[in-house]
């Protein structure tokens, strides 16, 4: 495939399933409690991204991983550290003012909107470099009058990395749980 077209269609596709990957961890409520450590985040700065449970990296890279190795492998190096670089810089608490590129890349103002604990924000800016995809799907949300003013969950969340990477098999647990009660009690007959 000529170059002109390679880096075009990767990019549509490696920010496809980019977003995808990443609202189906919001969608679903088994990889909600995974990636809830993320969000758990109440001061967001450079190191934010890697605020993650070891779970959600053995979830969320095959899914970018086959989409890469079916492209073909030429641009990840480059993709990879331009990815990177907007992600942490998305991340940051960088306090500036990129104007209408916060309609293009996920600049921290954009990306806030996604971390925020406003009703108002939920399930927004899930694209983590281009917003091409927010965009196409209705998820964009960007006001630079209305930026959110708190981060993190409703949910107390421990401060030590391990009862961080336990916490969401206590969650699934209680979910499975549940569950399992609601499947056990008699049907009521009408």
């Amino acid at each position: 495939m000529p170059l002109w077209a390679y880096i075009p269609l990767t990019l549509l596709v490696v920010t496809f399933t980019g977003y995808w990957a990443h609202r189906l961890m919001h969608r679903i409520p088994l990889l909600w409690h995974v990636h809830k450590i993320h969000h758990s985040a109440t001061n967001l700065n450079w190191s934010s991204i890697y605020h993650r449970h070891v779970l959600e990296l053995a979830l969320h890279t095959p899914f970018h991983l086959t989409a890469v190795l079916l492209l073909g492998t030429d641009l990840v190096a480059p993709f990879g550290i331009v990815f990177m670089f907007i992600d942490v810089l998305g991340h940051s608490n960088a306090r500036l003012d990129l104007g209408r590129l916060a309609y293009v890349i996920s600049t921290p103002q954009a990306h806030r909107i996604h971390h925020s604990m406003e009703p108002r924000h939920f399930d927004r800016n899930f694209s983590n470099t281009f917003m091409w995809w927010d965009h196409v799907f209705g998820t964009f949300c960007y006001d630079p009058r209305d930026l959110p003013t708190r981060y993190g969950v409703d949910e107390p969340i421990p401060t030590s990395f391990l009862a961080q990477q336990a916490l969401p098999f206590r969650w699934i647990a209680r979910d499975l749980w549940a569950g399992i009660r609601k499947g056990l009690r008699p049907a009521r007959l009408s």
